[in-house]
């Protein structure tokens, strides 16, 4: 349990680019600043292009089933990498190595 608590984000983008919706992220993180009544940042800028660009990075690899399960499997059980924060880091480490 505590993998999938420390690697949850990583699962979903990877399903997301999986499941091939499209969703405006930047549009998500002005509602988000909205509803928490506070000013969006360049740092909500700067989450939202960065998932995009994962998302799409992942897309544009053309991957079938097999592969995008392997690819969280590599994700949820790579050793080490879990301490990074940053999803878009872990699943480019990932990649990277791939």
């Amino acid at each position: 349990m505590l993998l999938l608590e420390t690697c949850w984000r990583d699962i979903f983008l990877i399903s997301l680019a999986q499941s091939d919706v499209n969703v405006d992220w930047s549009e998500l993180a002005m509602l988000g600043a909205a509803s928490s009544r506070r000013r969006m940042t360049s740092v909500d800028v700067s989450h939202a292009s960065q998932v995009t660009e994962l998302v799409q990075r992942l897309r544009h690899m053309h991957l079938d089933v097999t592969e995008y399960t392997c690819l969280k499997a590599l994700v949820l059980f790579r050793p080490g990498e879990h301490q990074a924060t940053n999803s878009y880091i872990r699943i480019s480490i990932v990649l990277s190595a791939t």
